[in-house]
Formats: C-alpha cells, structure tokens, sequence
C-alpha cells in the first residue's frame, strides 16, 4: 500500500502541474484554460487525500491490498504524461496534445487505483467519502467537454474503444469490499456484465443460476472459502474449473498444493494488475477454442 500511495501522490501532483502549465499556455482558449484550471484543484485535493493516507498508513501499516502495481500499467499511464510534458515546451503545442493526454489518462487504471486506496481508509475516515462520487463528476467533466467541442467526438469515440466489451460476464467474489469495487472497476471496460459476491456461498447461488465466462474468487472468505466453492461448483458442472481465477494472501503450503495437484490458476497476492488482466485473458482464450 506504500509504494501504491507513493505513487499516487508523485502522479496527482505531476498532473496538477502539467493542467496548471497548459491551462497558462492555451489561456486563449478559455474552455479549455477553465477545465485545466479545474481539474488542477482537483489533483491538488486528491494529492491531500493521498497525504493524509500516507499518514494513515503509517499508523496503521497492517493495511495491505490484494492488488500490487506493475511497471506496465505505471508506465503507459506515466508515458502519456511525458509526451505532453515535452510537446509543452515545443512551439507547436496544441490543445490536440492536452486533449490526448486526458483520454489517455483520466480513462486508465489510475483513477481506479486511487479509487482503492480512498476505498482502504474511508470506512473509518469521513473526510474520504465524497471522493468517490467526485471522481466520477471529474470524468464527467472531461466528458462534457469533449461533447460541446467542435470535432470532439474522436475523443468521444477513442474513450469509448478504451471501454469497448471484449467478453461477456464475469463473477468476483471477495470478502473485501475495497477489492471488490477495484476489480469491479478494471473489469468494467472488459465486461458487459459483473457480478460480485462477499463469500462462496452468495457466489455458489449465482453460479447455481447464471453462466459466467471468468470467476475471480478469493480463497480465504467466511462462510465458505474459495476451495469449498470450487468444490460445490464442480457437482454441477466439471469444466467450471477451467473459469475459475483464485487470489490468494499468504497460502499454506497445503493449499498450494491443491492448487497445483487441481491445475488451477492461482495469482499469490498482491497480485498485480497486468497478471490480472493476463490471467482473465488466457482463461477467456482458452475457453474459446
């Protein structure tokens, strides 16, 4: 969760500035100055939030998520950075480059990451609560935007390909309520529809009734855990193994075992979020053939 809040405050205060920056450099262009303008308050809110998290942290260093950042999905969201912040200092930049920038940006992961740090603390923290509303009026925003710009539904149309569903439907079950509306919001731009579930037993009665392309469970749940769901699941139908995508914290070396002896695709957590979407990918791969 360090490393995660690190970052997240490096990245909120770079794009503070770069907003600030380009708001200064195109302030001919008043919508557009006023958005950055806006948007730039915003970070600098969010790196406040992500300071007192910090602190948080620190009092309170049990608090590990099942999620790890990877230097994949780091990298695409910081390299959009870097481009406009080297277009900035050419003569030739454009609104175009500060437009692409928010697409790329304001529509990735980074968001959702920082959705589940505000997630982790907001339960004994009233000051988190309203961001997770804001965050969707930030996006909104930008959507809005784009739709009253001349010639701003390429943008539209580039947001929405990031969003475009690739398969069907996916279950997550997890006794974590911060995990779950991580996942939820990953898979969101994958999937045309999501189910959640807090232990094996909810999820066992949603696999009873509905047929789901991938199930992300964790293992260790109340209730029935992870290995008594895959075990009730198999009754009714033997292939569901092949759907099923386990995280697990810290397993014993029994569990370990059932999980290789079984074949079953296990991610040790935190897992990060390309192995993931890679894990998700290979199962929907494999089941298409």
């Amino acid at each position: 969760m360090k490393d995660i809040i690190e970052w997240l405050i490096g990245i909120e205060e770079r794009a503070a500035r770069l907003y600030m920056d380009a708001a200064n450099c195109l302030h001919a262009d008043n919508e557009l100055a006023d958005l950055l303008k806006h948007l730039a308050e915003e970070e600098q809110e969010h790196v406040k939030l992500m300071k007192d998290a910090h602190m948080l942290y620190r009092e309170t260093p049990f608090i590990e998520p099942s999620v790890a950042l990877d230097s994949i999905t780091k990298d695409g969201i910081e390299k959009s950075f870097s481009n406009c912040e080297r277009n900035l200092t050419l003569k030739s930049f454009t609104a175009d480059h500060v437009h692409n920038c928010l697409v790329e940006t304001e529509f990735s992961e980074w968001n959702d990451v920082f959705l589940l740090v505000i997630n982790t603390f907001k339960k004994n923290n009233r000051e988190f609560l309203p961001i997770v509303a804001a965050i969707q009026r930030h996006k909104n925003d930008i959507k809005c935007y784009f739709e009253a710009l001349p010639g701003g539904q390429k943008f539209l149309d580039t947001i929405k390909h990031l969003s475009d569903i690739l398969f069907n439907t996916i279950l997550i079950v997890d006794d974590s309520p911060s995990i779950l509306d991580f996942l939820e919001a990953i898979f969101s731009r994958k999937f045309s529809r999501i189910e959640t579930a807090t232990n094996g037993k909810e999820a066992l009665e949603k696999i009873n009734k509905t047929f789901f392309d991938v199930i992300i469970s964790d293992v260790n749940m109340p209730l029935m855990n992870g290995v008594e769901l895959i075990a009730e699941a198999q009754k009714r139908d033997p292939e569901i193994r092949n759907r099923f995508l386990f995280l697990a914290g810290g397993p014993s070396r029994e569990a370990l075992q059932y999980f290789d002896d079984n074949k079953l695709k296990l991610l040790i957590k935190p897992a990060t979020i390309n192995d993931i979407y890679q894990a998700v990918n290979e199962i929907m791969q494999r089941n298409k053939l």
